[in-house]
């Protein structure tokens, strides 16, 4: 009897260190696996990750005219725009297209020309990327960061911001811009505005992530003086959305 109790134990005694072991090179391969899959995923990170500026604008003429000239924002950082390789897409509409930047009352802003407006339905629309040598500051860009300009930012109501995304970083306003008409046609010729300015950091991971700030604001269709008129551009600013790196850290 006490040697089938003695065998009895060593039996379990057995099977607790076999179960030990069994335990332990779980762990080591579930280290392993854990350590590679961070390796791989740090690799894809640095790899992927990129930093860019994103200028977008889309103006929508309502009739004919000829001759037209606007003023629109542009992302200024140390009272200088910043605006690279702009593109302006091919129209049936729009002929004769020149831009360029230039100071005005209200800091700089894209001087766009129009020598004649036809009819039709499409829009003129003009965008830029520029790309960034280092991370974009996209918690806190004014002061750091081009930032679309001019603008007037203030804190949105309460109410309206009940199903807006609550992640600690992101903060919220209402924005106010301008931009500038003059052209040769009618007095009931329809001028409207979509100006958008976005800073960002982008990466993939085992999927796409990503952090933005982003200027949006647009002037409905509306008669404007042939003679030059301002139009009041309503809209939102977007500081810290997205989400944010902290293993590894985000290249400087």
């Amino acid at each position: 009897m006490v040697a089938e109790n003695g065998r009895t134990s060593l039996t379990r005694r057995r099977l607790v260190v076999t179960l030990a072991i069994v335990v332990i090179a779980l762990l080591v391969v579930g280290l392993i696996v854990l350590g590679g899959v961070y390796a791989l995923g740090t690799v894809l990170f640095y790899d992927s990750y990129a930093s860019s500026y994103h200028y977008d604008v889309s103006i929508d003429v309502d009739g004919e005219t000829e001759d037209a000239v606007f003023l629109l924002p542009v992302g200024v950082h140390d009272d200088r725009a910043v605006l690279e390789d702009v593109y302006v897409a091919d129209s049936d509409r729009f002929h004769g297209v020149t831009h360029e930047v230039v100071e005005t009352e209200r800091g700089p802003m894209v001087r766009v020309e129009v020598d004649e407006i036809r009819a039709g339905s499409d829009d003129l629309w003009i965008d830029a990327r520029i790309e960034s040598d280092r991370t974009v500051e996209t918690r806190t860009p004014r002061g750091t960061e081009p930032v679309l300009s001019p603008l007037e930012l203030s804190e949105p109501d309460p109410e309206d911001e009940s199903g807006a995304d609550r992640r600690p970083d992101r903060r919220n306003f209402d924005a106010t811009s301008a931009a500038y008409v003059e052209h040769g046609g009618d007095d009931d010729v329809d001028f409207g505005f979509i100006v958008r300015y976005e800073g960002i950091n982008e990466w993939w991971t085992f999927g796409w992530n990503w952090n933005t700030y982003e200027t949006s604001v647009a002037g409905n269709q509306a008669p404007v003086d042939p003679a030059g008129e301002w139009v009041t551009l309503r809209g939102w600013h977007t500081e810290g959305a997205g989400s944010y790196p902290r293993f590894p850290p985000a290249p400087s």
